[in-house]
């Protein structure tokens, strides 16, 4: 569960309506965690957000695939602040849901994409936006949508220290160099491949986290594509789409678990459902992943069993998590 809060001054965005083109910074610089998943700072453009997203070995998993689950981070930041300028005084935005399609997994790799967001329905208690993913050709290679609601902002305590605002006019700092390899090392997760089920482990969230101080949505959106992309196929696939919802905050200073199983598994696509908790077992999100074999076919082989891979998997299951 992710959530946006305080007044539009004080957002990582740019409000492309406030000057001239391109946009005047606000008085935020981008995260370090955006800048871990090479995202740079949004920018309100007419009546879009818009963010860019900068792809390469780092955003895939295994090596060679790019990984859908690698733009969870821009996806619920765009989704985010596309709803700060429509929320009721006195209230934040809490992400409930984010669904993700992928139109061209082939294109995710290449170049540089744009995040674009826009609200598409609104009422009393929240609404949804859309987020899709264009290449360079404006080619829309992913669409997302995110369904939030609206939350009154948390009461100060009286006298509360309120951490310093850099500057107005101090410049944008280049995107630095991704700082790993693939999307296992960008997250420091440890990952349990398996047949029927999977699993993925970040020890340590304690750098994977939002400003109100939990797990960010985007990086539970990513870990759990992750789990879902380690369910081994002769062959392999690729993610084409991910339905996640957002049960409770993620804590930040325990062990990130996720787990992946097997739903149906079928000769040309695969559905899985995942949950992202902690050491208790209480899930802070699920999803429904699908993910099809390139071409769209595959060559028979003998129906999964429970074992191999998978064995030396311990901890509960999805069903007993839930």
């Amino acid at each position: 569960m992710t959530s946006t809060a305080g007044p539009v001054g004080e957002q990582p965005v740019r409000d492309a309506q406030a000057g001239g083109p391109g946009g005047v910074p606000m008085p935020r610089r981008p995260s370090s965690l955006s800048r871990r998943f090479r995202v740079e700072l949004p920018a309100f453009v007419g009546d879009t957000v818009r963010a860019t997203i900068h792809p390469g070995p780092w955003s895939c998993w295994p090596a060679g695939q790019s990984s859908a689950g690698a733009f969870g981070v821009a996806l619920d930041n765009v989704l985010g602040v596309s709803t700060l300028r429509v929320r009721p005084p006195g209230h934040r935005t809490v992400t409930a849901e984010i669904s993700l399609d992928v139109l061209a997994p082939e294109r995710l790799y290449y170049g540089t994409l744009v995040a674009v967001g826009q609200i598409l329905r609104l009422d009393a208690t929240g609404g949804f936006a859309r987020c899709d993913l264009v290449n360079g050709a404006e080619t829309t290679v992913a669409a997302g949508i995110g369904r939030f609601q609206f939350a009154p902002l948390p009461v100060s305590r009286p006298g509360a220290p309120r951490p310093p605002a850099p500057p107005n006019g101090v410049p944008e700092p280049d995107m630095e160099p991704a700082t790993g390899r693939d999307l296992a090392e960008i997250l420091n997760a440890w990952v349990e491949p398996g047949d029927l089920r999977a699993r993925v482990v970040v020890n340590d969230p304690s750098e994977l986290g939002n400003p109100s101080g939990t797990i960010h949505g985007g990086v539970l959106f990513c870990v759990s594509e992750l789990a879902a992309s380690a369910l081994v196929r002769p062959g392999g696939e690729q993610t084409r789409s991910v339905r996640m919802n957002f049960l409770r905050p993620g804590r930040v200073d325990t062990p990130l678990v996720v787990t992946a199983e097997v739903v149906h598994r079928g000769r040309t696509a695969t559905v899985c459902r995942t949950a992202a908790a902690g050491p208790d077992g209480r899930p802070y999100a699920v999803a429904t992943v699908t993910r099809l074999v390139p071409g769209g076919t595959v060559e028979a082989s003998p129906p999964a069993q429970r074992g191999g891979g998978s064995e030396h998997l311990d901890g509960p299951t999805i069903r007993e998590m839930l």
